[in-house]
């Protein structure tokens, strides 16, 4: 079977290289839950640049990391539907409080920093919180 090329967001990419992706997607995450680090964190959410989410309001959003002046990853997150950016020290904030919370955590307000609409359902996606015992209020 050859591989099918497809234009998503602009580049042309193969199906091995989504499932790779795929695949890259599957194993940080698990990293991430085994071992509940600020590292361990970032690496995923690198990973999952591109990807849909939901807002508790029902708004869909994507994200991705802003480059730096010399071209690589930075360490700010910028989401499809604000024009400002979220730094990776708001992200590492938001984390340890979702982890001071038993990772239990009943909404995006909670989380108590900038950014919490959008960065909520990514926590929830990559297991940071688990939503088993909580709900949007």
């Amino acid at each position: 079977m050859g591989e099918r090329e497809y234009e998503s967001d602009g580049e042309v990419k193969s199906c091995r290289d989504e499932e790779q992706l795929c695949v890259a997607r599957q194993q940080s995450v698990g990293r991430l839950r085994q071992d509940m680090t600020e590292e361990n964190l970032w690496q995923a959410i690198l990973l999952f640049q591109g990807c849909r989410f939901t807002t508790a309001k029902g708004l869909e959003y994507t994200y991705c990391i802003k480059r730096n002046h010399e071209g690589g990853l930075g360490n700010e997150i910028l989401f499809s539907r604000k024009e400002k950016t979220i730094t990776r020290a708001t992200v590492n904030i938001a984390f340890q409080r979702a982890l001071a919370l038993g990772r239990v955590v009943t909404g995006p307000k909670k989380l108590g920093v900038f950014g919490a609409s959008y960065l909520y359902p990514v926590f929830v996606r990559l297991g940071v919180i688990d939503r088993g015992f909580s709900s949007f209020t």
